[in-house]
């Protein structure tokens, strides 16, 4: 395993590893190999949880999201322009609708 440093921008270095399965060089690297061997993530057949959601889950997810940007009762924070508001309104609308046609396809 090789440890490799890349110099930043604004001054610094970043340290990165080199996989020791294909050499390329990564940021992590991952024990959960079947033969015990680290790896990166393409070589250990890595996933992220958001490539095994549904077209559903999906639109529940970005709904969920684009709540968390408003207040707890659905309102419009203190520092937000109206248009963003208005914008945020839109998506929400559509991921709704959105949702609600892909669960009546999928009945």
């Amino acid at each position: 395993m090789w440890i490799e440093r890349t110099p930043c921008y604004y001054g610094g270095s970043r340290v990165w590893f080199r996989c020791p399965r294909c050499e390329h060089r990564c940021a992590v690297l991952y024990g959960l190999a079947s033969d015990g061997r680290f790896g990166c993530r393409q070589c250990t057949r890595l996933g992220y949880a958001s490539e095994a959601e549904s077209r559903i889950d999906r639109m529940n997810r970005k709904s969920h999201k684009l709540e968390a940007m408003l207040t707890e009762d659905g309102q419009k924070p203190k520092w937000m322009r109206w248009k963003t508001f208005d914008g945020i309104c839109e998506q929400l609308e559509a991921a709704d609708s959105a949702w609600g046609i892909l669960v009546l396809a999928r009945l």
